[in-house]
């Protein structure tokens, strides 16, 4: 019996084993990188070890690291949890060498299952529906263009190693073929280390529905139900419940049958995942399996209530599977919802930073699989995921709700995040009726953008209120008799600026001055960093958080707003900007630290609107930048393979 486990991982799946690890009695063994010292899980461990630097090459992503601090603490199991080395077959051979447990299914099955082209072949002999494709050796041009020809457009390009999104494209014409492929092959080699990419027929309306299974030791394979995984962009997940609004009881059942017969192929043994691709008319095709724990595994916990984690340590010990498949219920509705440090409103970019404040949800059938906390950094160095949030209810639009009610109690103020477009997601029309595909965000991306559900006023009299506290109680610290009076202040939020005038004051009401539009409010003050402010019967909930000594982060319900109050130089500069008397900086710069890829164009170079000019790999994802407008590269300011911060001119430009 696994006595002392090793979680070859980070942030919330860390957490997630660990908790499962305690509760089956089994001691607990963290590794950490440089920047996570202070993280959750290594908080939560029975023992920690420190494997390395920040970049994941130099720490989770060293397989003799992980098998030295399992050595040294006497571990005698890895989980290796999702991502990093979960589905690398010579991490697996490696434990089995060392006599070290590896939670996962056996090297021949993450090898022929984690090569797409390989997969596809088996599948294909087992007599499981796949999509068509080529998976040919020859990779010329003029072979992939043949082929692709026989297949029909449009066709997705896809990396063999490929996960989250990573090596693919989508191609709707033989003119975009070769250039896909070529863009494919160099994320998926920065991303996998195997450029290596196959062609396949793209499903219109394609649906992601995926089928949960387990498998023992003793040849028992039972399926779990499946999700509903539909909600992406940049074909990685951010939404997905159970069941899936699409399903039947007979396409269940044979989908759910194949997912098995997927798994039996393999001598499969652990927990995984069969995906399949199905269009409108319930026609279904295998697309790939995942040889290891879902990030979405929680829903299908909560409505058939299996540990999942739990059953990985049972297989791992040898036992036999305690329940058969018609032992599995389909109880109710749960949906999860991905929390990203991330900016939708700038193209899903991930971020990174201090999280100032964090409340998380709670209520009966609320579940948040989470590491961040107050005071804790979001590192750049690895997926900006934060938490999961998952909700349970007997029917679906009851897990709406929920879902919908979990997110606006959900806070977090420092880091840009997806919140309020979740909860945009939950609301859109198309999701309710469960009428939606993969294409979802791109077709409604206009829909899809966030509104701002804010009183602007009122948030600048918060800020207002919020920074007189401040000032006041620093200057009582020095005298006690100090008598703050009223001022004006003029706050900026966004792009925006907001002067603020006190009329009168009654109490804890006021009657104030804003731009010149007038208002009677009262505030209440919640906490320390959270007060209501009302007129009449309406109430607006803020919180307020300081990160400089005139500057605040304030939440109004899902969203999150930077505030500064100005003074009157600033306040000049802002009024001059607005009114056009700046000249905007004409240049490409990027948000967050990364790495330059390629930079497909020279100085001197005129470049009509729309022309990728530089390619950047931040936090596993490389982004295209493009002119807007006709333009010249006056100046390149980096070169390929160079290192950037966040914010760093990297191409001047002049318009054409």
């Amino acid at each position: 019996m696994i006595q002392k486990v090793l979680i070859a991982n980070r942030g919330e799946i860390a957490v997630r084993i660990i908790r499962s690890a305690k509760k089956m009695g089994i001691k607990t063994v963290a590794v950490y990188s440089e920047p996570d010292a202070e993280a959750l899980h290594v908080q939560m461990a029975d023992e920690k070890v420190f494997i390395g630097n920040a970049p994941a090459n130099e720490s989770y992503l060293v397989q003799e690291k992980i098998i030295d601090a399992a050595k040294q603490t006497g571990a005698d199991a890895i989980h290796p949890g999702y991502g990093f080395l979960s589905e690398n077959a010579d991490f697996s051979r490696l434990c089995e060498q060392n006599n070290i447990v590896f939670i996962g299914p056996s090297a021949y099955a993450i090898d022929t299952m984690g090569d797409k082209i390989t997969a596809r072949n088996t599948m294909i002999e087992a007599g499981v529906n796949v999509v068509p494709g080529y998976q040919g050796e020859a990779k010329d041009d003029e072979t992939l263009l043949a082929e692709a020809r026989k297949i029909g457009y449009p066709i997705m390009v896809k990396a063999t190693a490929g996960g989250g999104g990573k090596g693919m494209r989508l191609v709707q014409t033989e003119s975009g073929l070769i250039e896909a492929v070529n863009a494919a092959k160099s994320e998926a080699q920065a991303a996998f280390g195997n450029g290596v990419v196959y062609l396949e027929k793209y499903i219109t309306s394609p649906h992601h529905i995926e089928f949960q299974i387990l498998a023992d030791a003793h040849g028992n394979v039972i399926h779990l139900n499946e999700r509903e995984c539909s909600v992406q962009r940049r074909h990685q997940k951010v939404v997905e419940e159970t069941p899936s609004p699409l399903m039947t009881p007979k396409v269940r059942n044979q989908m759910g049958e194949q997912a098995k017969q997927a798994a039996k192929a393999v001598n499969y043994v652990g927990a995984g995942t069969i995906e399949f691709l199905m269009d409108d008319d319930l026609n279904y095709y295998f697309l790939e399996m995942n040889t290891r724990l879902q990030v979405e595994h929680p829903i299908t916990e909560m409505t058939t209530g299996v540990d999942l984690v739990e059953q990985q340590f049972k297989m791992a010990n040898g036992e036999k599977l305690s329940f058969t498949q018609s032992d599995i219920p389909q109880n109710g509705h749960a949906i999860e919802c991905r929390i990203y440090a991330e900016d939708p409103e700038n193209n899903f970019m991930p971020g990174s930073g201090t999280v100032y404040f964090m409340q998380e949800p709670e209520g009966e059938n609320i579940r948040v699989d989470g590491y961040m906390y107050t005071g804790a950094e979001v590192p750049i160095y690895y997926d900006p995921m934060i938490a999961k949030l998952i909700v349970w209810s007997e029917t679906r639009q009851e897990a709406i709700e929920k879902m919908k009610t979990a997110l606006e109690d959900y806070k977090i103020l420092g880091v840009k995040h997806n919140i309020a477009f979740l909860h945009t997601v939950l609301q859109h029309p198309q999701f309710v009726k469960g009428q939606y595909d993969t294409r979802f965000i791109g077709l409604y991306e206009e829909d899809l953008k966030i509104q701002p559900d804010v009183n602007f006023d009122f948030m600048a009299f918060a800020a207002y209120l919020k920074y007189h506290q401040l000032l006041e109680d620093n200057m009582k610290h020095y005298n006690p008799a100090y008598q703050l009076l009223p001022q004006n202040l003029s706050i900026k939020i966004g792009e925006d600026l907001y002067h603020v005038k006190i009329i009168d004051t009654y109490n804890d009401s006021y009657k104030i001055e804003v731009n010149k539009r007038q208002y009677f409010l009262s505030k209440q003050q919640l906490s320390e960093v959270a007060f209501s402010i009302r007129q009449g019967d309406k109430r607006y909930d803020m919180i307020l958080v300081k990160t400089a000594p005139n500057r605040f982060i304030i939440n109004c319900k899902t969203q999150n707003f930077e505030v500064e109050v100005l003074d009157q130089k600033r306040i000049y500069a802002q009024l001059r900007k607005q009114s056009g008397q700046e000249e905007d900086t004409n240049y490409i710069s990027t948000p967050i630290p990364g790495k330059i890829v390629k930079i497909p164009v020279s100085e001197g170079q005129e470049v009509p609107d729309g022309t990728t000019v530089i390619i950047v790999e931040a936090m596993k994802m490389q982004s295209e930048y493009k002119v807007t407008g006709d333009k010249i590269i006056k100046e390149i300011k980096v070169k390929e393979g160079d290192n950037i911060d966040g914010n760093q001119i990297l191409i001047v430009l002049e318009n054409a």
